[in-house]
């Protein structure tokens, strides 16, 4: 069985988005990737950037595991940045993820972070963390 990325990631997103706590804060700004270099500081922050690190299937192929990389981006402090990425993970950690219309659940956890820090390129404070999920259904 081959990992399907798509749907995951795509549990991942709507669950963030649809979050009322989170979205209160980041106005429904999560992104499956960076922006380029000559965009990152035209973006509106705080935005969440959810990036696809690896994948691979269990070795009985009972369910499939994702690495993702949870990055929150804001212009106004590390606190700030930390609270949001604290919001993102009362959204995610150990949800049951699924949608009638994505063939695929998933669970997450995150395994490392947040960890804080200043990103020069976009001129801003980032929290940043590993996240694991672990998922069925969408091969």
């Amino acid at each position: 069985m081959a990992v399907n990325v798509a749907p995951i990631m795509q549990l991942v997103n709507r669950q963030l988005i649809n979050d009322t706590a989170l979205a209160a804060e980041i106005s429904g700004r999560v992104f499956g990737g960076h922006a380029e270099a000559n965009d990152q500081t035209m973006w509106p922050r705080p935005y969440v950037v959810v990036e696809f690190r690896r994948a691979r299937t269990s070795p009985a192929n009972v369910y499939q595991e994702l690495v993702l990389e949870l990055w929150v981006f804001s212009d106004q402090s590390a606190a700030q940045a930390f609270a949001i990425y604290d919001l993102a993970r009362a959204a995610l950690y150990r949800v049951s993820l699924s949608h009638a219309d994505i063939d695929a659940v998933a669970v997450c956890r995150d395994t490392s972070g947040p960890h804080m820090g200043w990103n020069e390129q976009s001129r801003c404070h980032v929290a940043r963390g590993l996240w694991l999920c672990q998922a069925g259904g969408g091969a």
